[in-house]
């Protein structure tokens, strides 16, 4: 993927297991830390499909298997929580501290919220969505993760699965592929992300 420039940090005051923590950090970023084929794990970023690397026509699928799986839920709005305070403090502060800081150090979490005033109305929806926690440390690299999964999530998508002929046996999680197909408005053809592969 694309190299990222965020300011990521992790407070560990125990035993983790350190796959874990590297989902978490991915995760973070908008990324999944997977295992290719070969057995090597793989970092890929889940972003808006362009450039497809595959172009799967009709022929390429066993007849009858194309079929709609999942309709994620559109998202009008995107919480993300960031520079958590592992240790909040809310009263008793030794030494003190001020005012216009208290609230800064007895929160949990810092946050930012962007939402489609449109994208709420068209669909009904509230503006408050539940905060999604990351690793991430700085402002200005939350409202930007924030930006790009709304323009993720504010459109209808659709997730295909099918079985597929040896063609695409190299086709892997997070290649970008073109699907074609009489069915389900796939004529003219459709970009997309591969987000699982057997």
């Amino acid at each position: 993927p694309t190299r990222r420039s965020s300011d990521l940090g992790v407070y560990l005051d125990d035993r983790r297991n350190v796959l874990e923590v590297c989902q978490d950090l991915a995760k973070s970023v908008g990324c999944a830390l997977t295992v290719s084929r070969e057995g090597k794990l793989k970092l890929i970023r889940l972003a808006a499909p362009s450039n497809p690397r595959w172009d799967i026509q009709p022929d390429d699928m066993i007849a009858g298997t194309l079929r709609i799986v999942d309709r994620p839920a559109v998202q009008a709005a995107v919480k993300v929580g960031y520079a958590r305070n592992h240790t909040p403090q809310s009263s008793g502060m030794a030494g003190g501290i001020p005012a216009a800081h208290f609230d800064l150090h007895a929160a949990e979490w810092q946050h930012v919220t962007v939402d489609d005033a449109a994208i709420a109305t068209r669909y009904r929806q509230h503006t408050e969505p539940e905060q999604l926690d990351t690793m991430l440390v700085r402002r200005i690299d939350a409202q930007t993760e924030a930006t790009r999964r709304l323009g993720l999530l504010s459109k209808v998508r659709h997730v295909f699965e099918f079985a597929a002929r040896s063609r695409l046996l190299d086709v892997t999680v997070g290649d970008t592929v073109k699907l074609s197909h009489p069915r389900f408005g796939l004529s003219a053809g459709k970009l997309g992300v591969v987000v699982s592969a057997k």
